[in-house]
């Protein structure tokens, strides 16, 4: 009786399944990802898929709405919009790996491509999506064309009545919603309406569609930086006295009277981005803003925010002065798992550290020094970045006069997301408790003994 209730159980999951043919990555895991919430853009695996010897793969997963979901490829990503209870068989991009120059660069961003279906229903929400963005990039170069807003706003008058006929027969809610905020996208960036219009106009007449991608690409835009002086929804004495008291709910009813708001899910989300872009933006209000989020409870916002939240909390506490260092499990030079308990009751310089580097290369004289000199206290300690680990071994068959320890990681080591790690090299200091003392510590050329003498004095002759 238990196994068929469990059965029946598990088939109330909505479920979707995505096929394909990549030659090219035989033997490889692929992983299918999509962002956990459009505010913090969180990578969140959704299924990963082991591609046999046939080239096939092939991921299944719970879902019961439509959402974007993206094939995670070394220098691509190939996204592709599904909906609940459907099969889609796909092609992917040939494999590319990702050059040493490539993931050096701090600004190097994977290129985003929709994924190939195959033999695709006439009414398959990519290809309705598809055909609206070409349609829109039509009207984009022919706006650019006009100099003055009042040849704009004619201009989209005329394209506006065209755009409530366009593709009617598309009878699909998600796609109903995309193309309205698509459409209020393109008007966004050739008129520049204010917050107030948009929230009167717009965003308190629809639903939050979280997983619309054209809607939180407006809300963001709408909304970046709403609690910053020259762009703030509230006046600013406001927002300061309430992030100051601690007080999320208080902000958020003030927020609710001030711009006119009866939807309490999207005041919350309104209140969620502006906090988050401060804690950037201000300092000084960072450990306030981390009470605020950190009060708030899963009866107490909407489910859908409320995620948000943690995931911002994580983003936030993570490497923050005075929180542990996320755990190295990774082999050393002899192939053992390494642990920060071998370094208990001292200090710890992280560096991170690629060999095609130059400045990597340039610092190792310096670190050589410090562990010669066996600095009181201090341990050095390398991640090194690279393809293989052979890779690793040969460097330090090479340079033998290298005698601190040296851990690997491969280029897709989520080790480098924990560390947020975007620079090579970068270094990171760990105090003897095991836990982050300074983010982005002083490198060798930069005065790092001076700074770790003061660190010295403060733990040791107190």
């Amino acid at each position: 009786m238990l196994s068929l209730f469990f059965i029946s159980s598990v088939n109330l999951y909505s479920q979707t399944i995505i096929t394909g043919k990549a030659n090219s990555y035989i033997g490889d895991t692929l992983y299918l990802c999509k962002y956990s919430d459009r505010i913090t853009y969180t990578t969140e695996i959704v299924a990963k898929s082991y591609v046999d010897t046939s080239g096939i793969f092939n991921f299944n997963f719970n879902n019961d709405q439509t959402i974007d979901v993206f094939v995670d490829l070394p220098v691509l990503m190939a996204f592709l919009t599904v909906e609940k209870d459907k099969k889609y068989e796909i092609r992917i991009p040939q494999k590319i790996e990702m050059t040493d120059e490539q993931f050096l660069n701090p600004y190097f961003e994977k290129e985003k491509l929709p994924a190939i279906i195959v033999s695709p229903p006439e009414n398959d929400i990519n290809l309705l999506l598809l055909a609206y963005k070409s349609f829109l990039n039509k009207h984009k170069n022919e706006l650019q064309k006009f100099k003055f807003k009042n040849e704009k706003f004619k201009y989209l008058d005329s394209v506006e009545k065209i755009n409530d006929t366009i593709f009617s027969f598309a009878d699909d809610s998600y796609f109903t919603f995309n193309k309205k905020y698509e459409f209020e996208l393109l008007k966004y960036f050739f008129i520049q309406h204010d917050k107030q219009y948009l929230l009167d106009s717009l965003f308190s007449k629809t639903p939050v569609l979280f997983e619309n991608s054209a809607y939180m690409s407006l809300f963001n835009y709408s909304f970046e930086n709403c609690f910053k002086s020259g762009t703030s929804i509230l006046p600013l004495p406001i927002i300061y006295k309430n992030i100051s008291d601690k007080t999320f709910f208080n902000l958020k009813d003030t927020l609710k009277n001030y711009g006119k708001i009866e939807n309490d899910k999207l005041a919350e989300l309104i209140v969620i981005k502006g906090l988050y872009d401060k804690f950037y933006e201000d300092e000084q209000t960072q450990n306030n803003i981390i009470e605020m989020f950190l009060s708030i409870t899963p009866t107490t916002v909407a489910n859908e925010n409320y995620l948000i939240i943690k995931k911002i909390l994580s983003e936030i506490n993570s490497l923050r002065e005075g929180t542990p260092a996320p755990k190295l499990n990774l082999p050393d030079k002899k192939n053992n798992t390494f642990s920060f308990e071998k370094f208990k009751g001292e200090f710890v310089y992280l560096q991170f550290f690629h060999p095609k580097s130059y400045a990597c290369q340039q610092h190792l004289t310096l670190l050589k020094s410090y562990h010669n000199k066996k600095i009181k206290k201090l341990n050095i300690l390398t991640i090194f970045i690279g393809n293989n680990y052979d890779e690793m071994t040969d460097f330090l068959q090479k340079n033998k006069d290298i005698e601190w320890t040296f851990l690997f990681a491969e280029k897709n080591n989520n080790i480098i997301k924990k560390y947020k790690v975007e620079n090579y090299p970068t270094y990171i200091f760990i105090d003897p408790e095991g836990n982050i003392d300074k983010l982005n510590a002083p490198s060798p050329t930069d005065n790092f003994e001076m700074f770790y003498n003061e660190k010295y004095k403060k733990w040791f002759e107190k």
